[in-house]
């Protein structure tokens, strides 16, 4: 009987919760395929920093849609084990998101960025997003790695000290650091929003300089 109660009590925020990440699914497969059609033409143009820079924003993308859907997973999960194995499938995505994605904002980001827009503050504005990125490095790779290795990609054979990790691991942890993570991608996600709205806006303007120079061209 308290079992049913308990599934009746949850029921109400576990369909809001789907309703909610199946939203947030849609919105970013649709971003990516509209980056993707943008990228398809710059790569048509041989524009290869411009490509650079749509490729940083669909990686953060696939990582934040990842991220989110293994934390609904985790928290739909009713068994220990079950909690534990979403828990060790989210710091394998994680630890590899945090790696690629320092190594993709860094100094030829930068100047992909200074190829495509001409006076822009985006440098600025990338400064604090990649500290913070940065700093989450520092303080969790280990531990995520550690988790990665030894419980996740099964890389250590010693299964006893596989369930010792897995014995070890705080699935609810696990979960806030992902959702922090994915609150940390959103102000790079913002401006790369802003670059390639300004990207087209440069481009549009060239287009008609072109065309008012050469009109029957």
């Amino acid at each position: 009987m308290l079992k049913l109660i308990e599934k009746i009590i949850l029921t109400g925020p576990r369909r809001k919760l789907r309703l909610t990440i199946g939203k947030k699914e849609e919105v970013i497969l649709g971003a990516l395929e509209s980056i993707s059609a943008t990228r398809q033409k710059a790569e048509k143009n041989q524009f290869e920093h411009v490509v650079r820079l749509y490729n940083a924003s669909q990686f953060c993308l696939i990582c934040e849609l990842d991220l989110s859907i293994l934390v609904f997973d985790l928290s739909m999960a009713d068994t220990q084990w079950r909690k534990k194995l979403y828990a060790r499938l989210l710091a394998m995505t994680l630890v590899e998101c945090v790696e690629d994605i320092t190594q993709l904002l860094g100094k030829e980001f930068r100047q992909n960025l200074d190829k495509a827009i001409t006076k822009n503050d985006y440098k600025q504005k990338l400064n604090p997003i990649v500290k913070a990125l940065t700093e989450f490095k520092k303080k969790h790779e280990r531990d995520l790695r550690d988790i990665r290795n030894i419980a996740a990609a099964h890389r250590d054979q010693d299964a006893a000290r596989q369930l010792s990790t897995i014995n070890k691991i705080d699935s609810k942890a696990l979960q806030n650091l992902s959702l922090e993570f994915v609150e940390l991608l959103l102000p790079f996600t913002t401006m790369m929003t802003e670059v390639m709205n300004d990207m087209a806006a440069e481009w549009s303007r060239v287009s008609r300089i072109i065309n008012d120079a050469f009109p029957n061209s």
